[in-house]
């Protein structure tokens, strides 16, 4: 997953975990931005640069995109999350 950008993979199976209803599964298309990291970066400087060459508004592949994924991925995120800030509340 070393190139699952923006509203790619992992984002997607999330969104489809947390709130199905904002994924609008018939558009789910790999991303047409010939390179990522370059893209974000220049993304960064210049928004409407994302809108002119990308057609779908994604910087991965959300191909195979799924809520079970989502929910794997959410539960380890909380929990590491859980942990830190316990550790936090210790200092």
């Amino acid at each position: 997953m070393d190139k699952d950008w923006h509203a790619g993979f992992l984002e997607t199976s999330d969104m489809m975990f947390i709130k199905s209803e904002l994924v609008r599964e018939l558009d789910i298309q790999e991303s047409s931005a010939p390179e990522p990291m370059k893209f974000l970066i220049e993304f960064l400087i210049d928004y409407k640069q994302m809108k002119r060459d990308t057609r779908h508004g994604t910087l991965g592949n959300p191909i195979g995109a799924n809520a079970a994924i989502g929910k794997k991925n959410m539960n380890i995120v909380i929990t590491k999350m859980a942990e830190h800030i316990l550790e936090l509340l210790k200092k």
